[in-house]
């Protein structure tokens, strides 16, 4: 097997003078790239980090959406407050308004439920919890056992799952 220039494939060697690649020799220097640079420690703390702050911006945006919601209660209770001192100051009738507490207190009630559903999701804790050293440690491990002892097609797999494009410029890939 080899790999070679799409152009070159084509449309032939006056469009690219580039040469097919034996893909043994491709495939074994990107997984020998894969293990030494990706899944290197200095990668892996990084990707813990990265992990980790991505975690915690999700549950940092639950903690906002609460905040937010409850705004939009103490608006409303705003509103139903008003609109209470205007019937005990004789300014409106509770026939002229009746209708629009109802509705208020059903917007309550909704927001209420809200808040308390954000609220139950924040006690049980963070949606997915950070992940440790330890734990990316062992994913690392399973994924050099795959590249390492895994069958043909589970490396290309694995590969195919994030390898956009392989750039040759000889006798570096």
């Amino acid at each position: 097997r080899y790999y070679a220039c799409y152009n070159y494939l084509r449309k032939g060697k006056v469009v690219c003078g580039s040469k097919m690649v034996n893909a043994s020799v491709v495939e074994a220097a990107v997984v020998d790239a894969l293990k030494t640079h990706i899944l290197s420690e200095e990668h892996l703390l990084e990707l813990v980090r990265l992990t980790n702050e991505e975690l915690s911006k999700q549950n940092g945006h639950l903690a906002r959406e609460v905040s937010n919601i409850e705004r939009r209660r103490e608006e409303k209770q705003g509103r139903l407050d008003r609109l209470f001192d205007m019937l005990e100051t004789g300014q409106l009738t509770s026939a002229d308004i009746s209708q629009r507490i109802q509705l208020l207190r059903r917007e309550l009630e909704q927001i209420n439920g809200e808040i308390a559903a954000l609220k139950a999701r924040l006690a049980v804790g963070p949606i997915i919890k950070p992940l440790s050293k330890k734990e990316v440690s062992a994913y690392v491990v399973d994924l050099r056992n795959l590249l390492d002892q895994g069958s043909f097609f589970e490396q290309r797999s694995f590969l195919k799952s994030f390898i956009s494009a392989i750039r040759i410029n000889r006798p570096d890939v």
